[in-house]
């Protein structure tokens, strides 16, 4: 497990800063999309189907984004990005188009349609932590103040 956390943080801040994020930023992204991915191999564990853990990290993680944004002074984008991009689900979209070179369309149509219901997971989440109220939003940040990026006199 150790080792999957390693990956998701050294997979995660390579895209964001091929995503030309902010270098001060790039180690927070990190840390997101290792715990974007925790969770979801926590979940995991009790959910083999999958759909319960996408669910519960992306929640979990877009919800870490939201109230890191405006403490860190960033888009929220930028943590966004870093906390999806561990559960894109890939492996279900690379079988899928093996499945259709290799002319086998029950499996072809089985992944592609977890890929599909995934993909929806992810995006319901969003949905769900973007439409809490700013008030909850604002009152979280304060109470977080400790992570605060500190700007540099020139």
């Amino acid at each position: 497990m150790m080792i999957q956390l390693l990956a998701a943080f050294v997979a995660t801040s390579g895209f964001v800063f091929l995503m030309n994020a902010p270098l001060s930023e790039i180690p927070i992204c990190g840390l997101v999309g290792v715990l974007s991915w925790g969770i979801f191999l926590l979940i995991s564990t009790v959910d083999p189907d999958g759909f319960a853990a996408i669910f519960g990290a992306s929640l979990a993680s877009v919800f870490v984004c939201r109230v890191l944004a405006p403490i860190r002074r960033m888009p929220r984008t930028v943590y966004l990005v870093a906390a999806i991009i561990p559960l894109v689900p890939g492996m279900h979209l690379y079988n899928m188009m093996l499945a259709i070179l290799m002319d086998d369309t029950n499996a072809s149509s089985h992944h592609g349609t977890r890929t599909l219901i995934f993909t929806g997971i992810i995006s319901i989440s969003i949905l769900i932590v973007l439409s809490l109220p700013e008030k909850l939003i604002v009152f979280l940040a304060k109470t977080f103040k400790m992570f605060e990026r500190k700007e540099k006199s020139v």
